[in-house]
């Protein structure tokens, strides 16, 4: 059985990244767009800017979350924004569990848990695959996310030749709920007018049904 559920996610997660590419390559309908960034060495005086960061292997990467590689060090960043759904049914040591968070998840896009938990893979595949693929930034403000082992950032991925937000990728692609704190943007764009757009990203994607919001 667990091996028929490994084949079934793997089949899952080469679907949805063969839709992605072949989705971005299309000409008919665009995305929603997604401007190239420019970015500077400063950023409005409250970001650090961290060039060449390299994904670092761990067993808590998630699609929103995850251990980065830095001049600096090594540190677990997650999204602001952006909430992609849990890749896995977790227990903890403790006896709570991930099952009410799935639930809440599941229920932002309509579905059910076991729908939730294969966005969530999809979400972290495609994640993994963009931060994968070369150096990549990271902006911070090195906000603490509930306690000092996370920051909160922003984090600048390759795609199609262009520098663009991951946040702003997963809700795209109907891979991530707009849910977690946000912030202004390191180029000075207000957080109402980012919410404003990623409201827009995620209505298209409602409209193509993409990811969590396929039928």
């Amino acid at each position: 059985m667990a091996k028929k559920k490994s084949v079934k996610n793997t089949l899952i997660v080469l679907v949805i990244l063969a839709a992605y590419f072949i989705f971005k390559g299309e000409d008919s309908e665009p995305r929603a767009p997604i401007s190239e960034l420019s970015i500077p060495e400063t950023v409005d005086g409250s970001y650090e800017v961290l060039k060449n960061c390299r994904l670092v292997k761990n067993s808590r990467n998630d699609g929103d979350s995850f251990f980065v590689k830095h001049t600096k060090g090594e540190t677990e960043f997650r999204l602001y924004y952006v909430d992609a759904p849990e890749s896995a049914y977790k227990e903890y040591r403790n006896g709570e569990n991930n099952g009410e968070r799935l639930d809440d998840q599941a229920a932002y896009f309509g579905t059910q848990r076991e729908r939730a938990i294969e966005v969530g893979i999809e979400a972290k595949d495609l994640t993994h695959y963009l931060l994968d693929g070369g150096a990549f930034k990271v902006l911070t403000k090195w906000e603490n996310v509930y306690g000092p082992e996370r920051k909160y950032a922003f984090i600048v991925v390759k795609e199609a030749g262009r520098e663009v937000y991951l946040h702003e990728v997963l809700v795209q692609n109907g891979l991530g709920r707009i849910h977690t704190k946000p912030a202004p943007l390191p180029s000075g764009v207000s957080s109402q007018v980012q919410l404003k757009k990623l409201r827009d990203l995620e209505r298209r994607a409602k409209e193509q049904q993409l990811g969590a919001w396929a039928q």
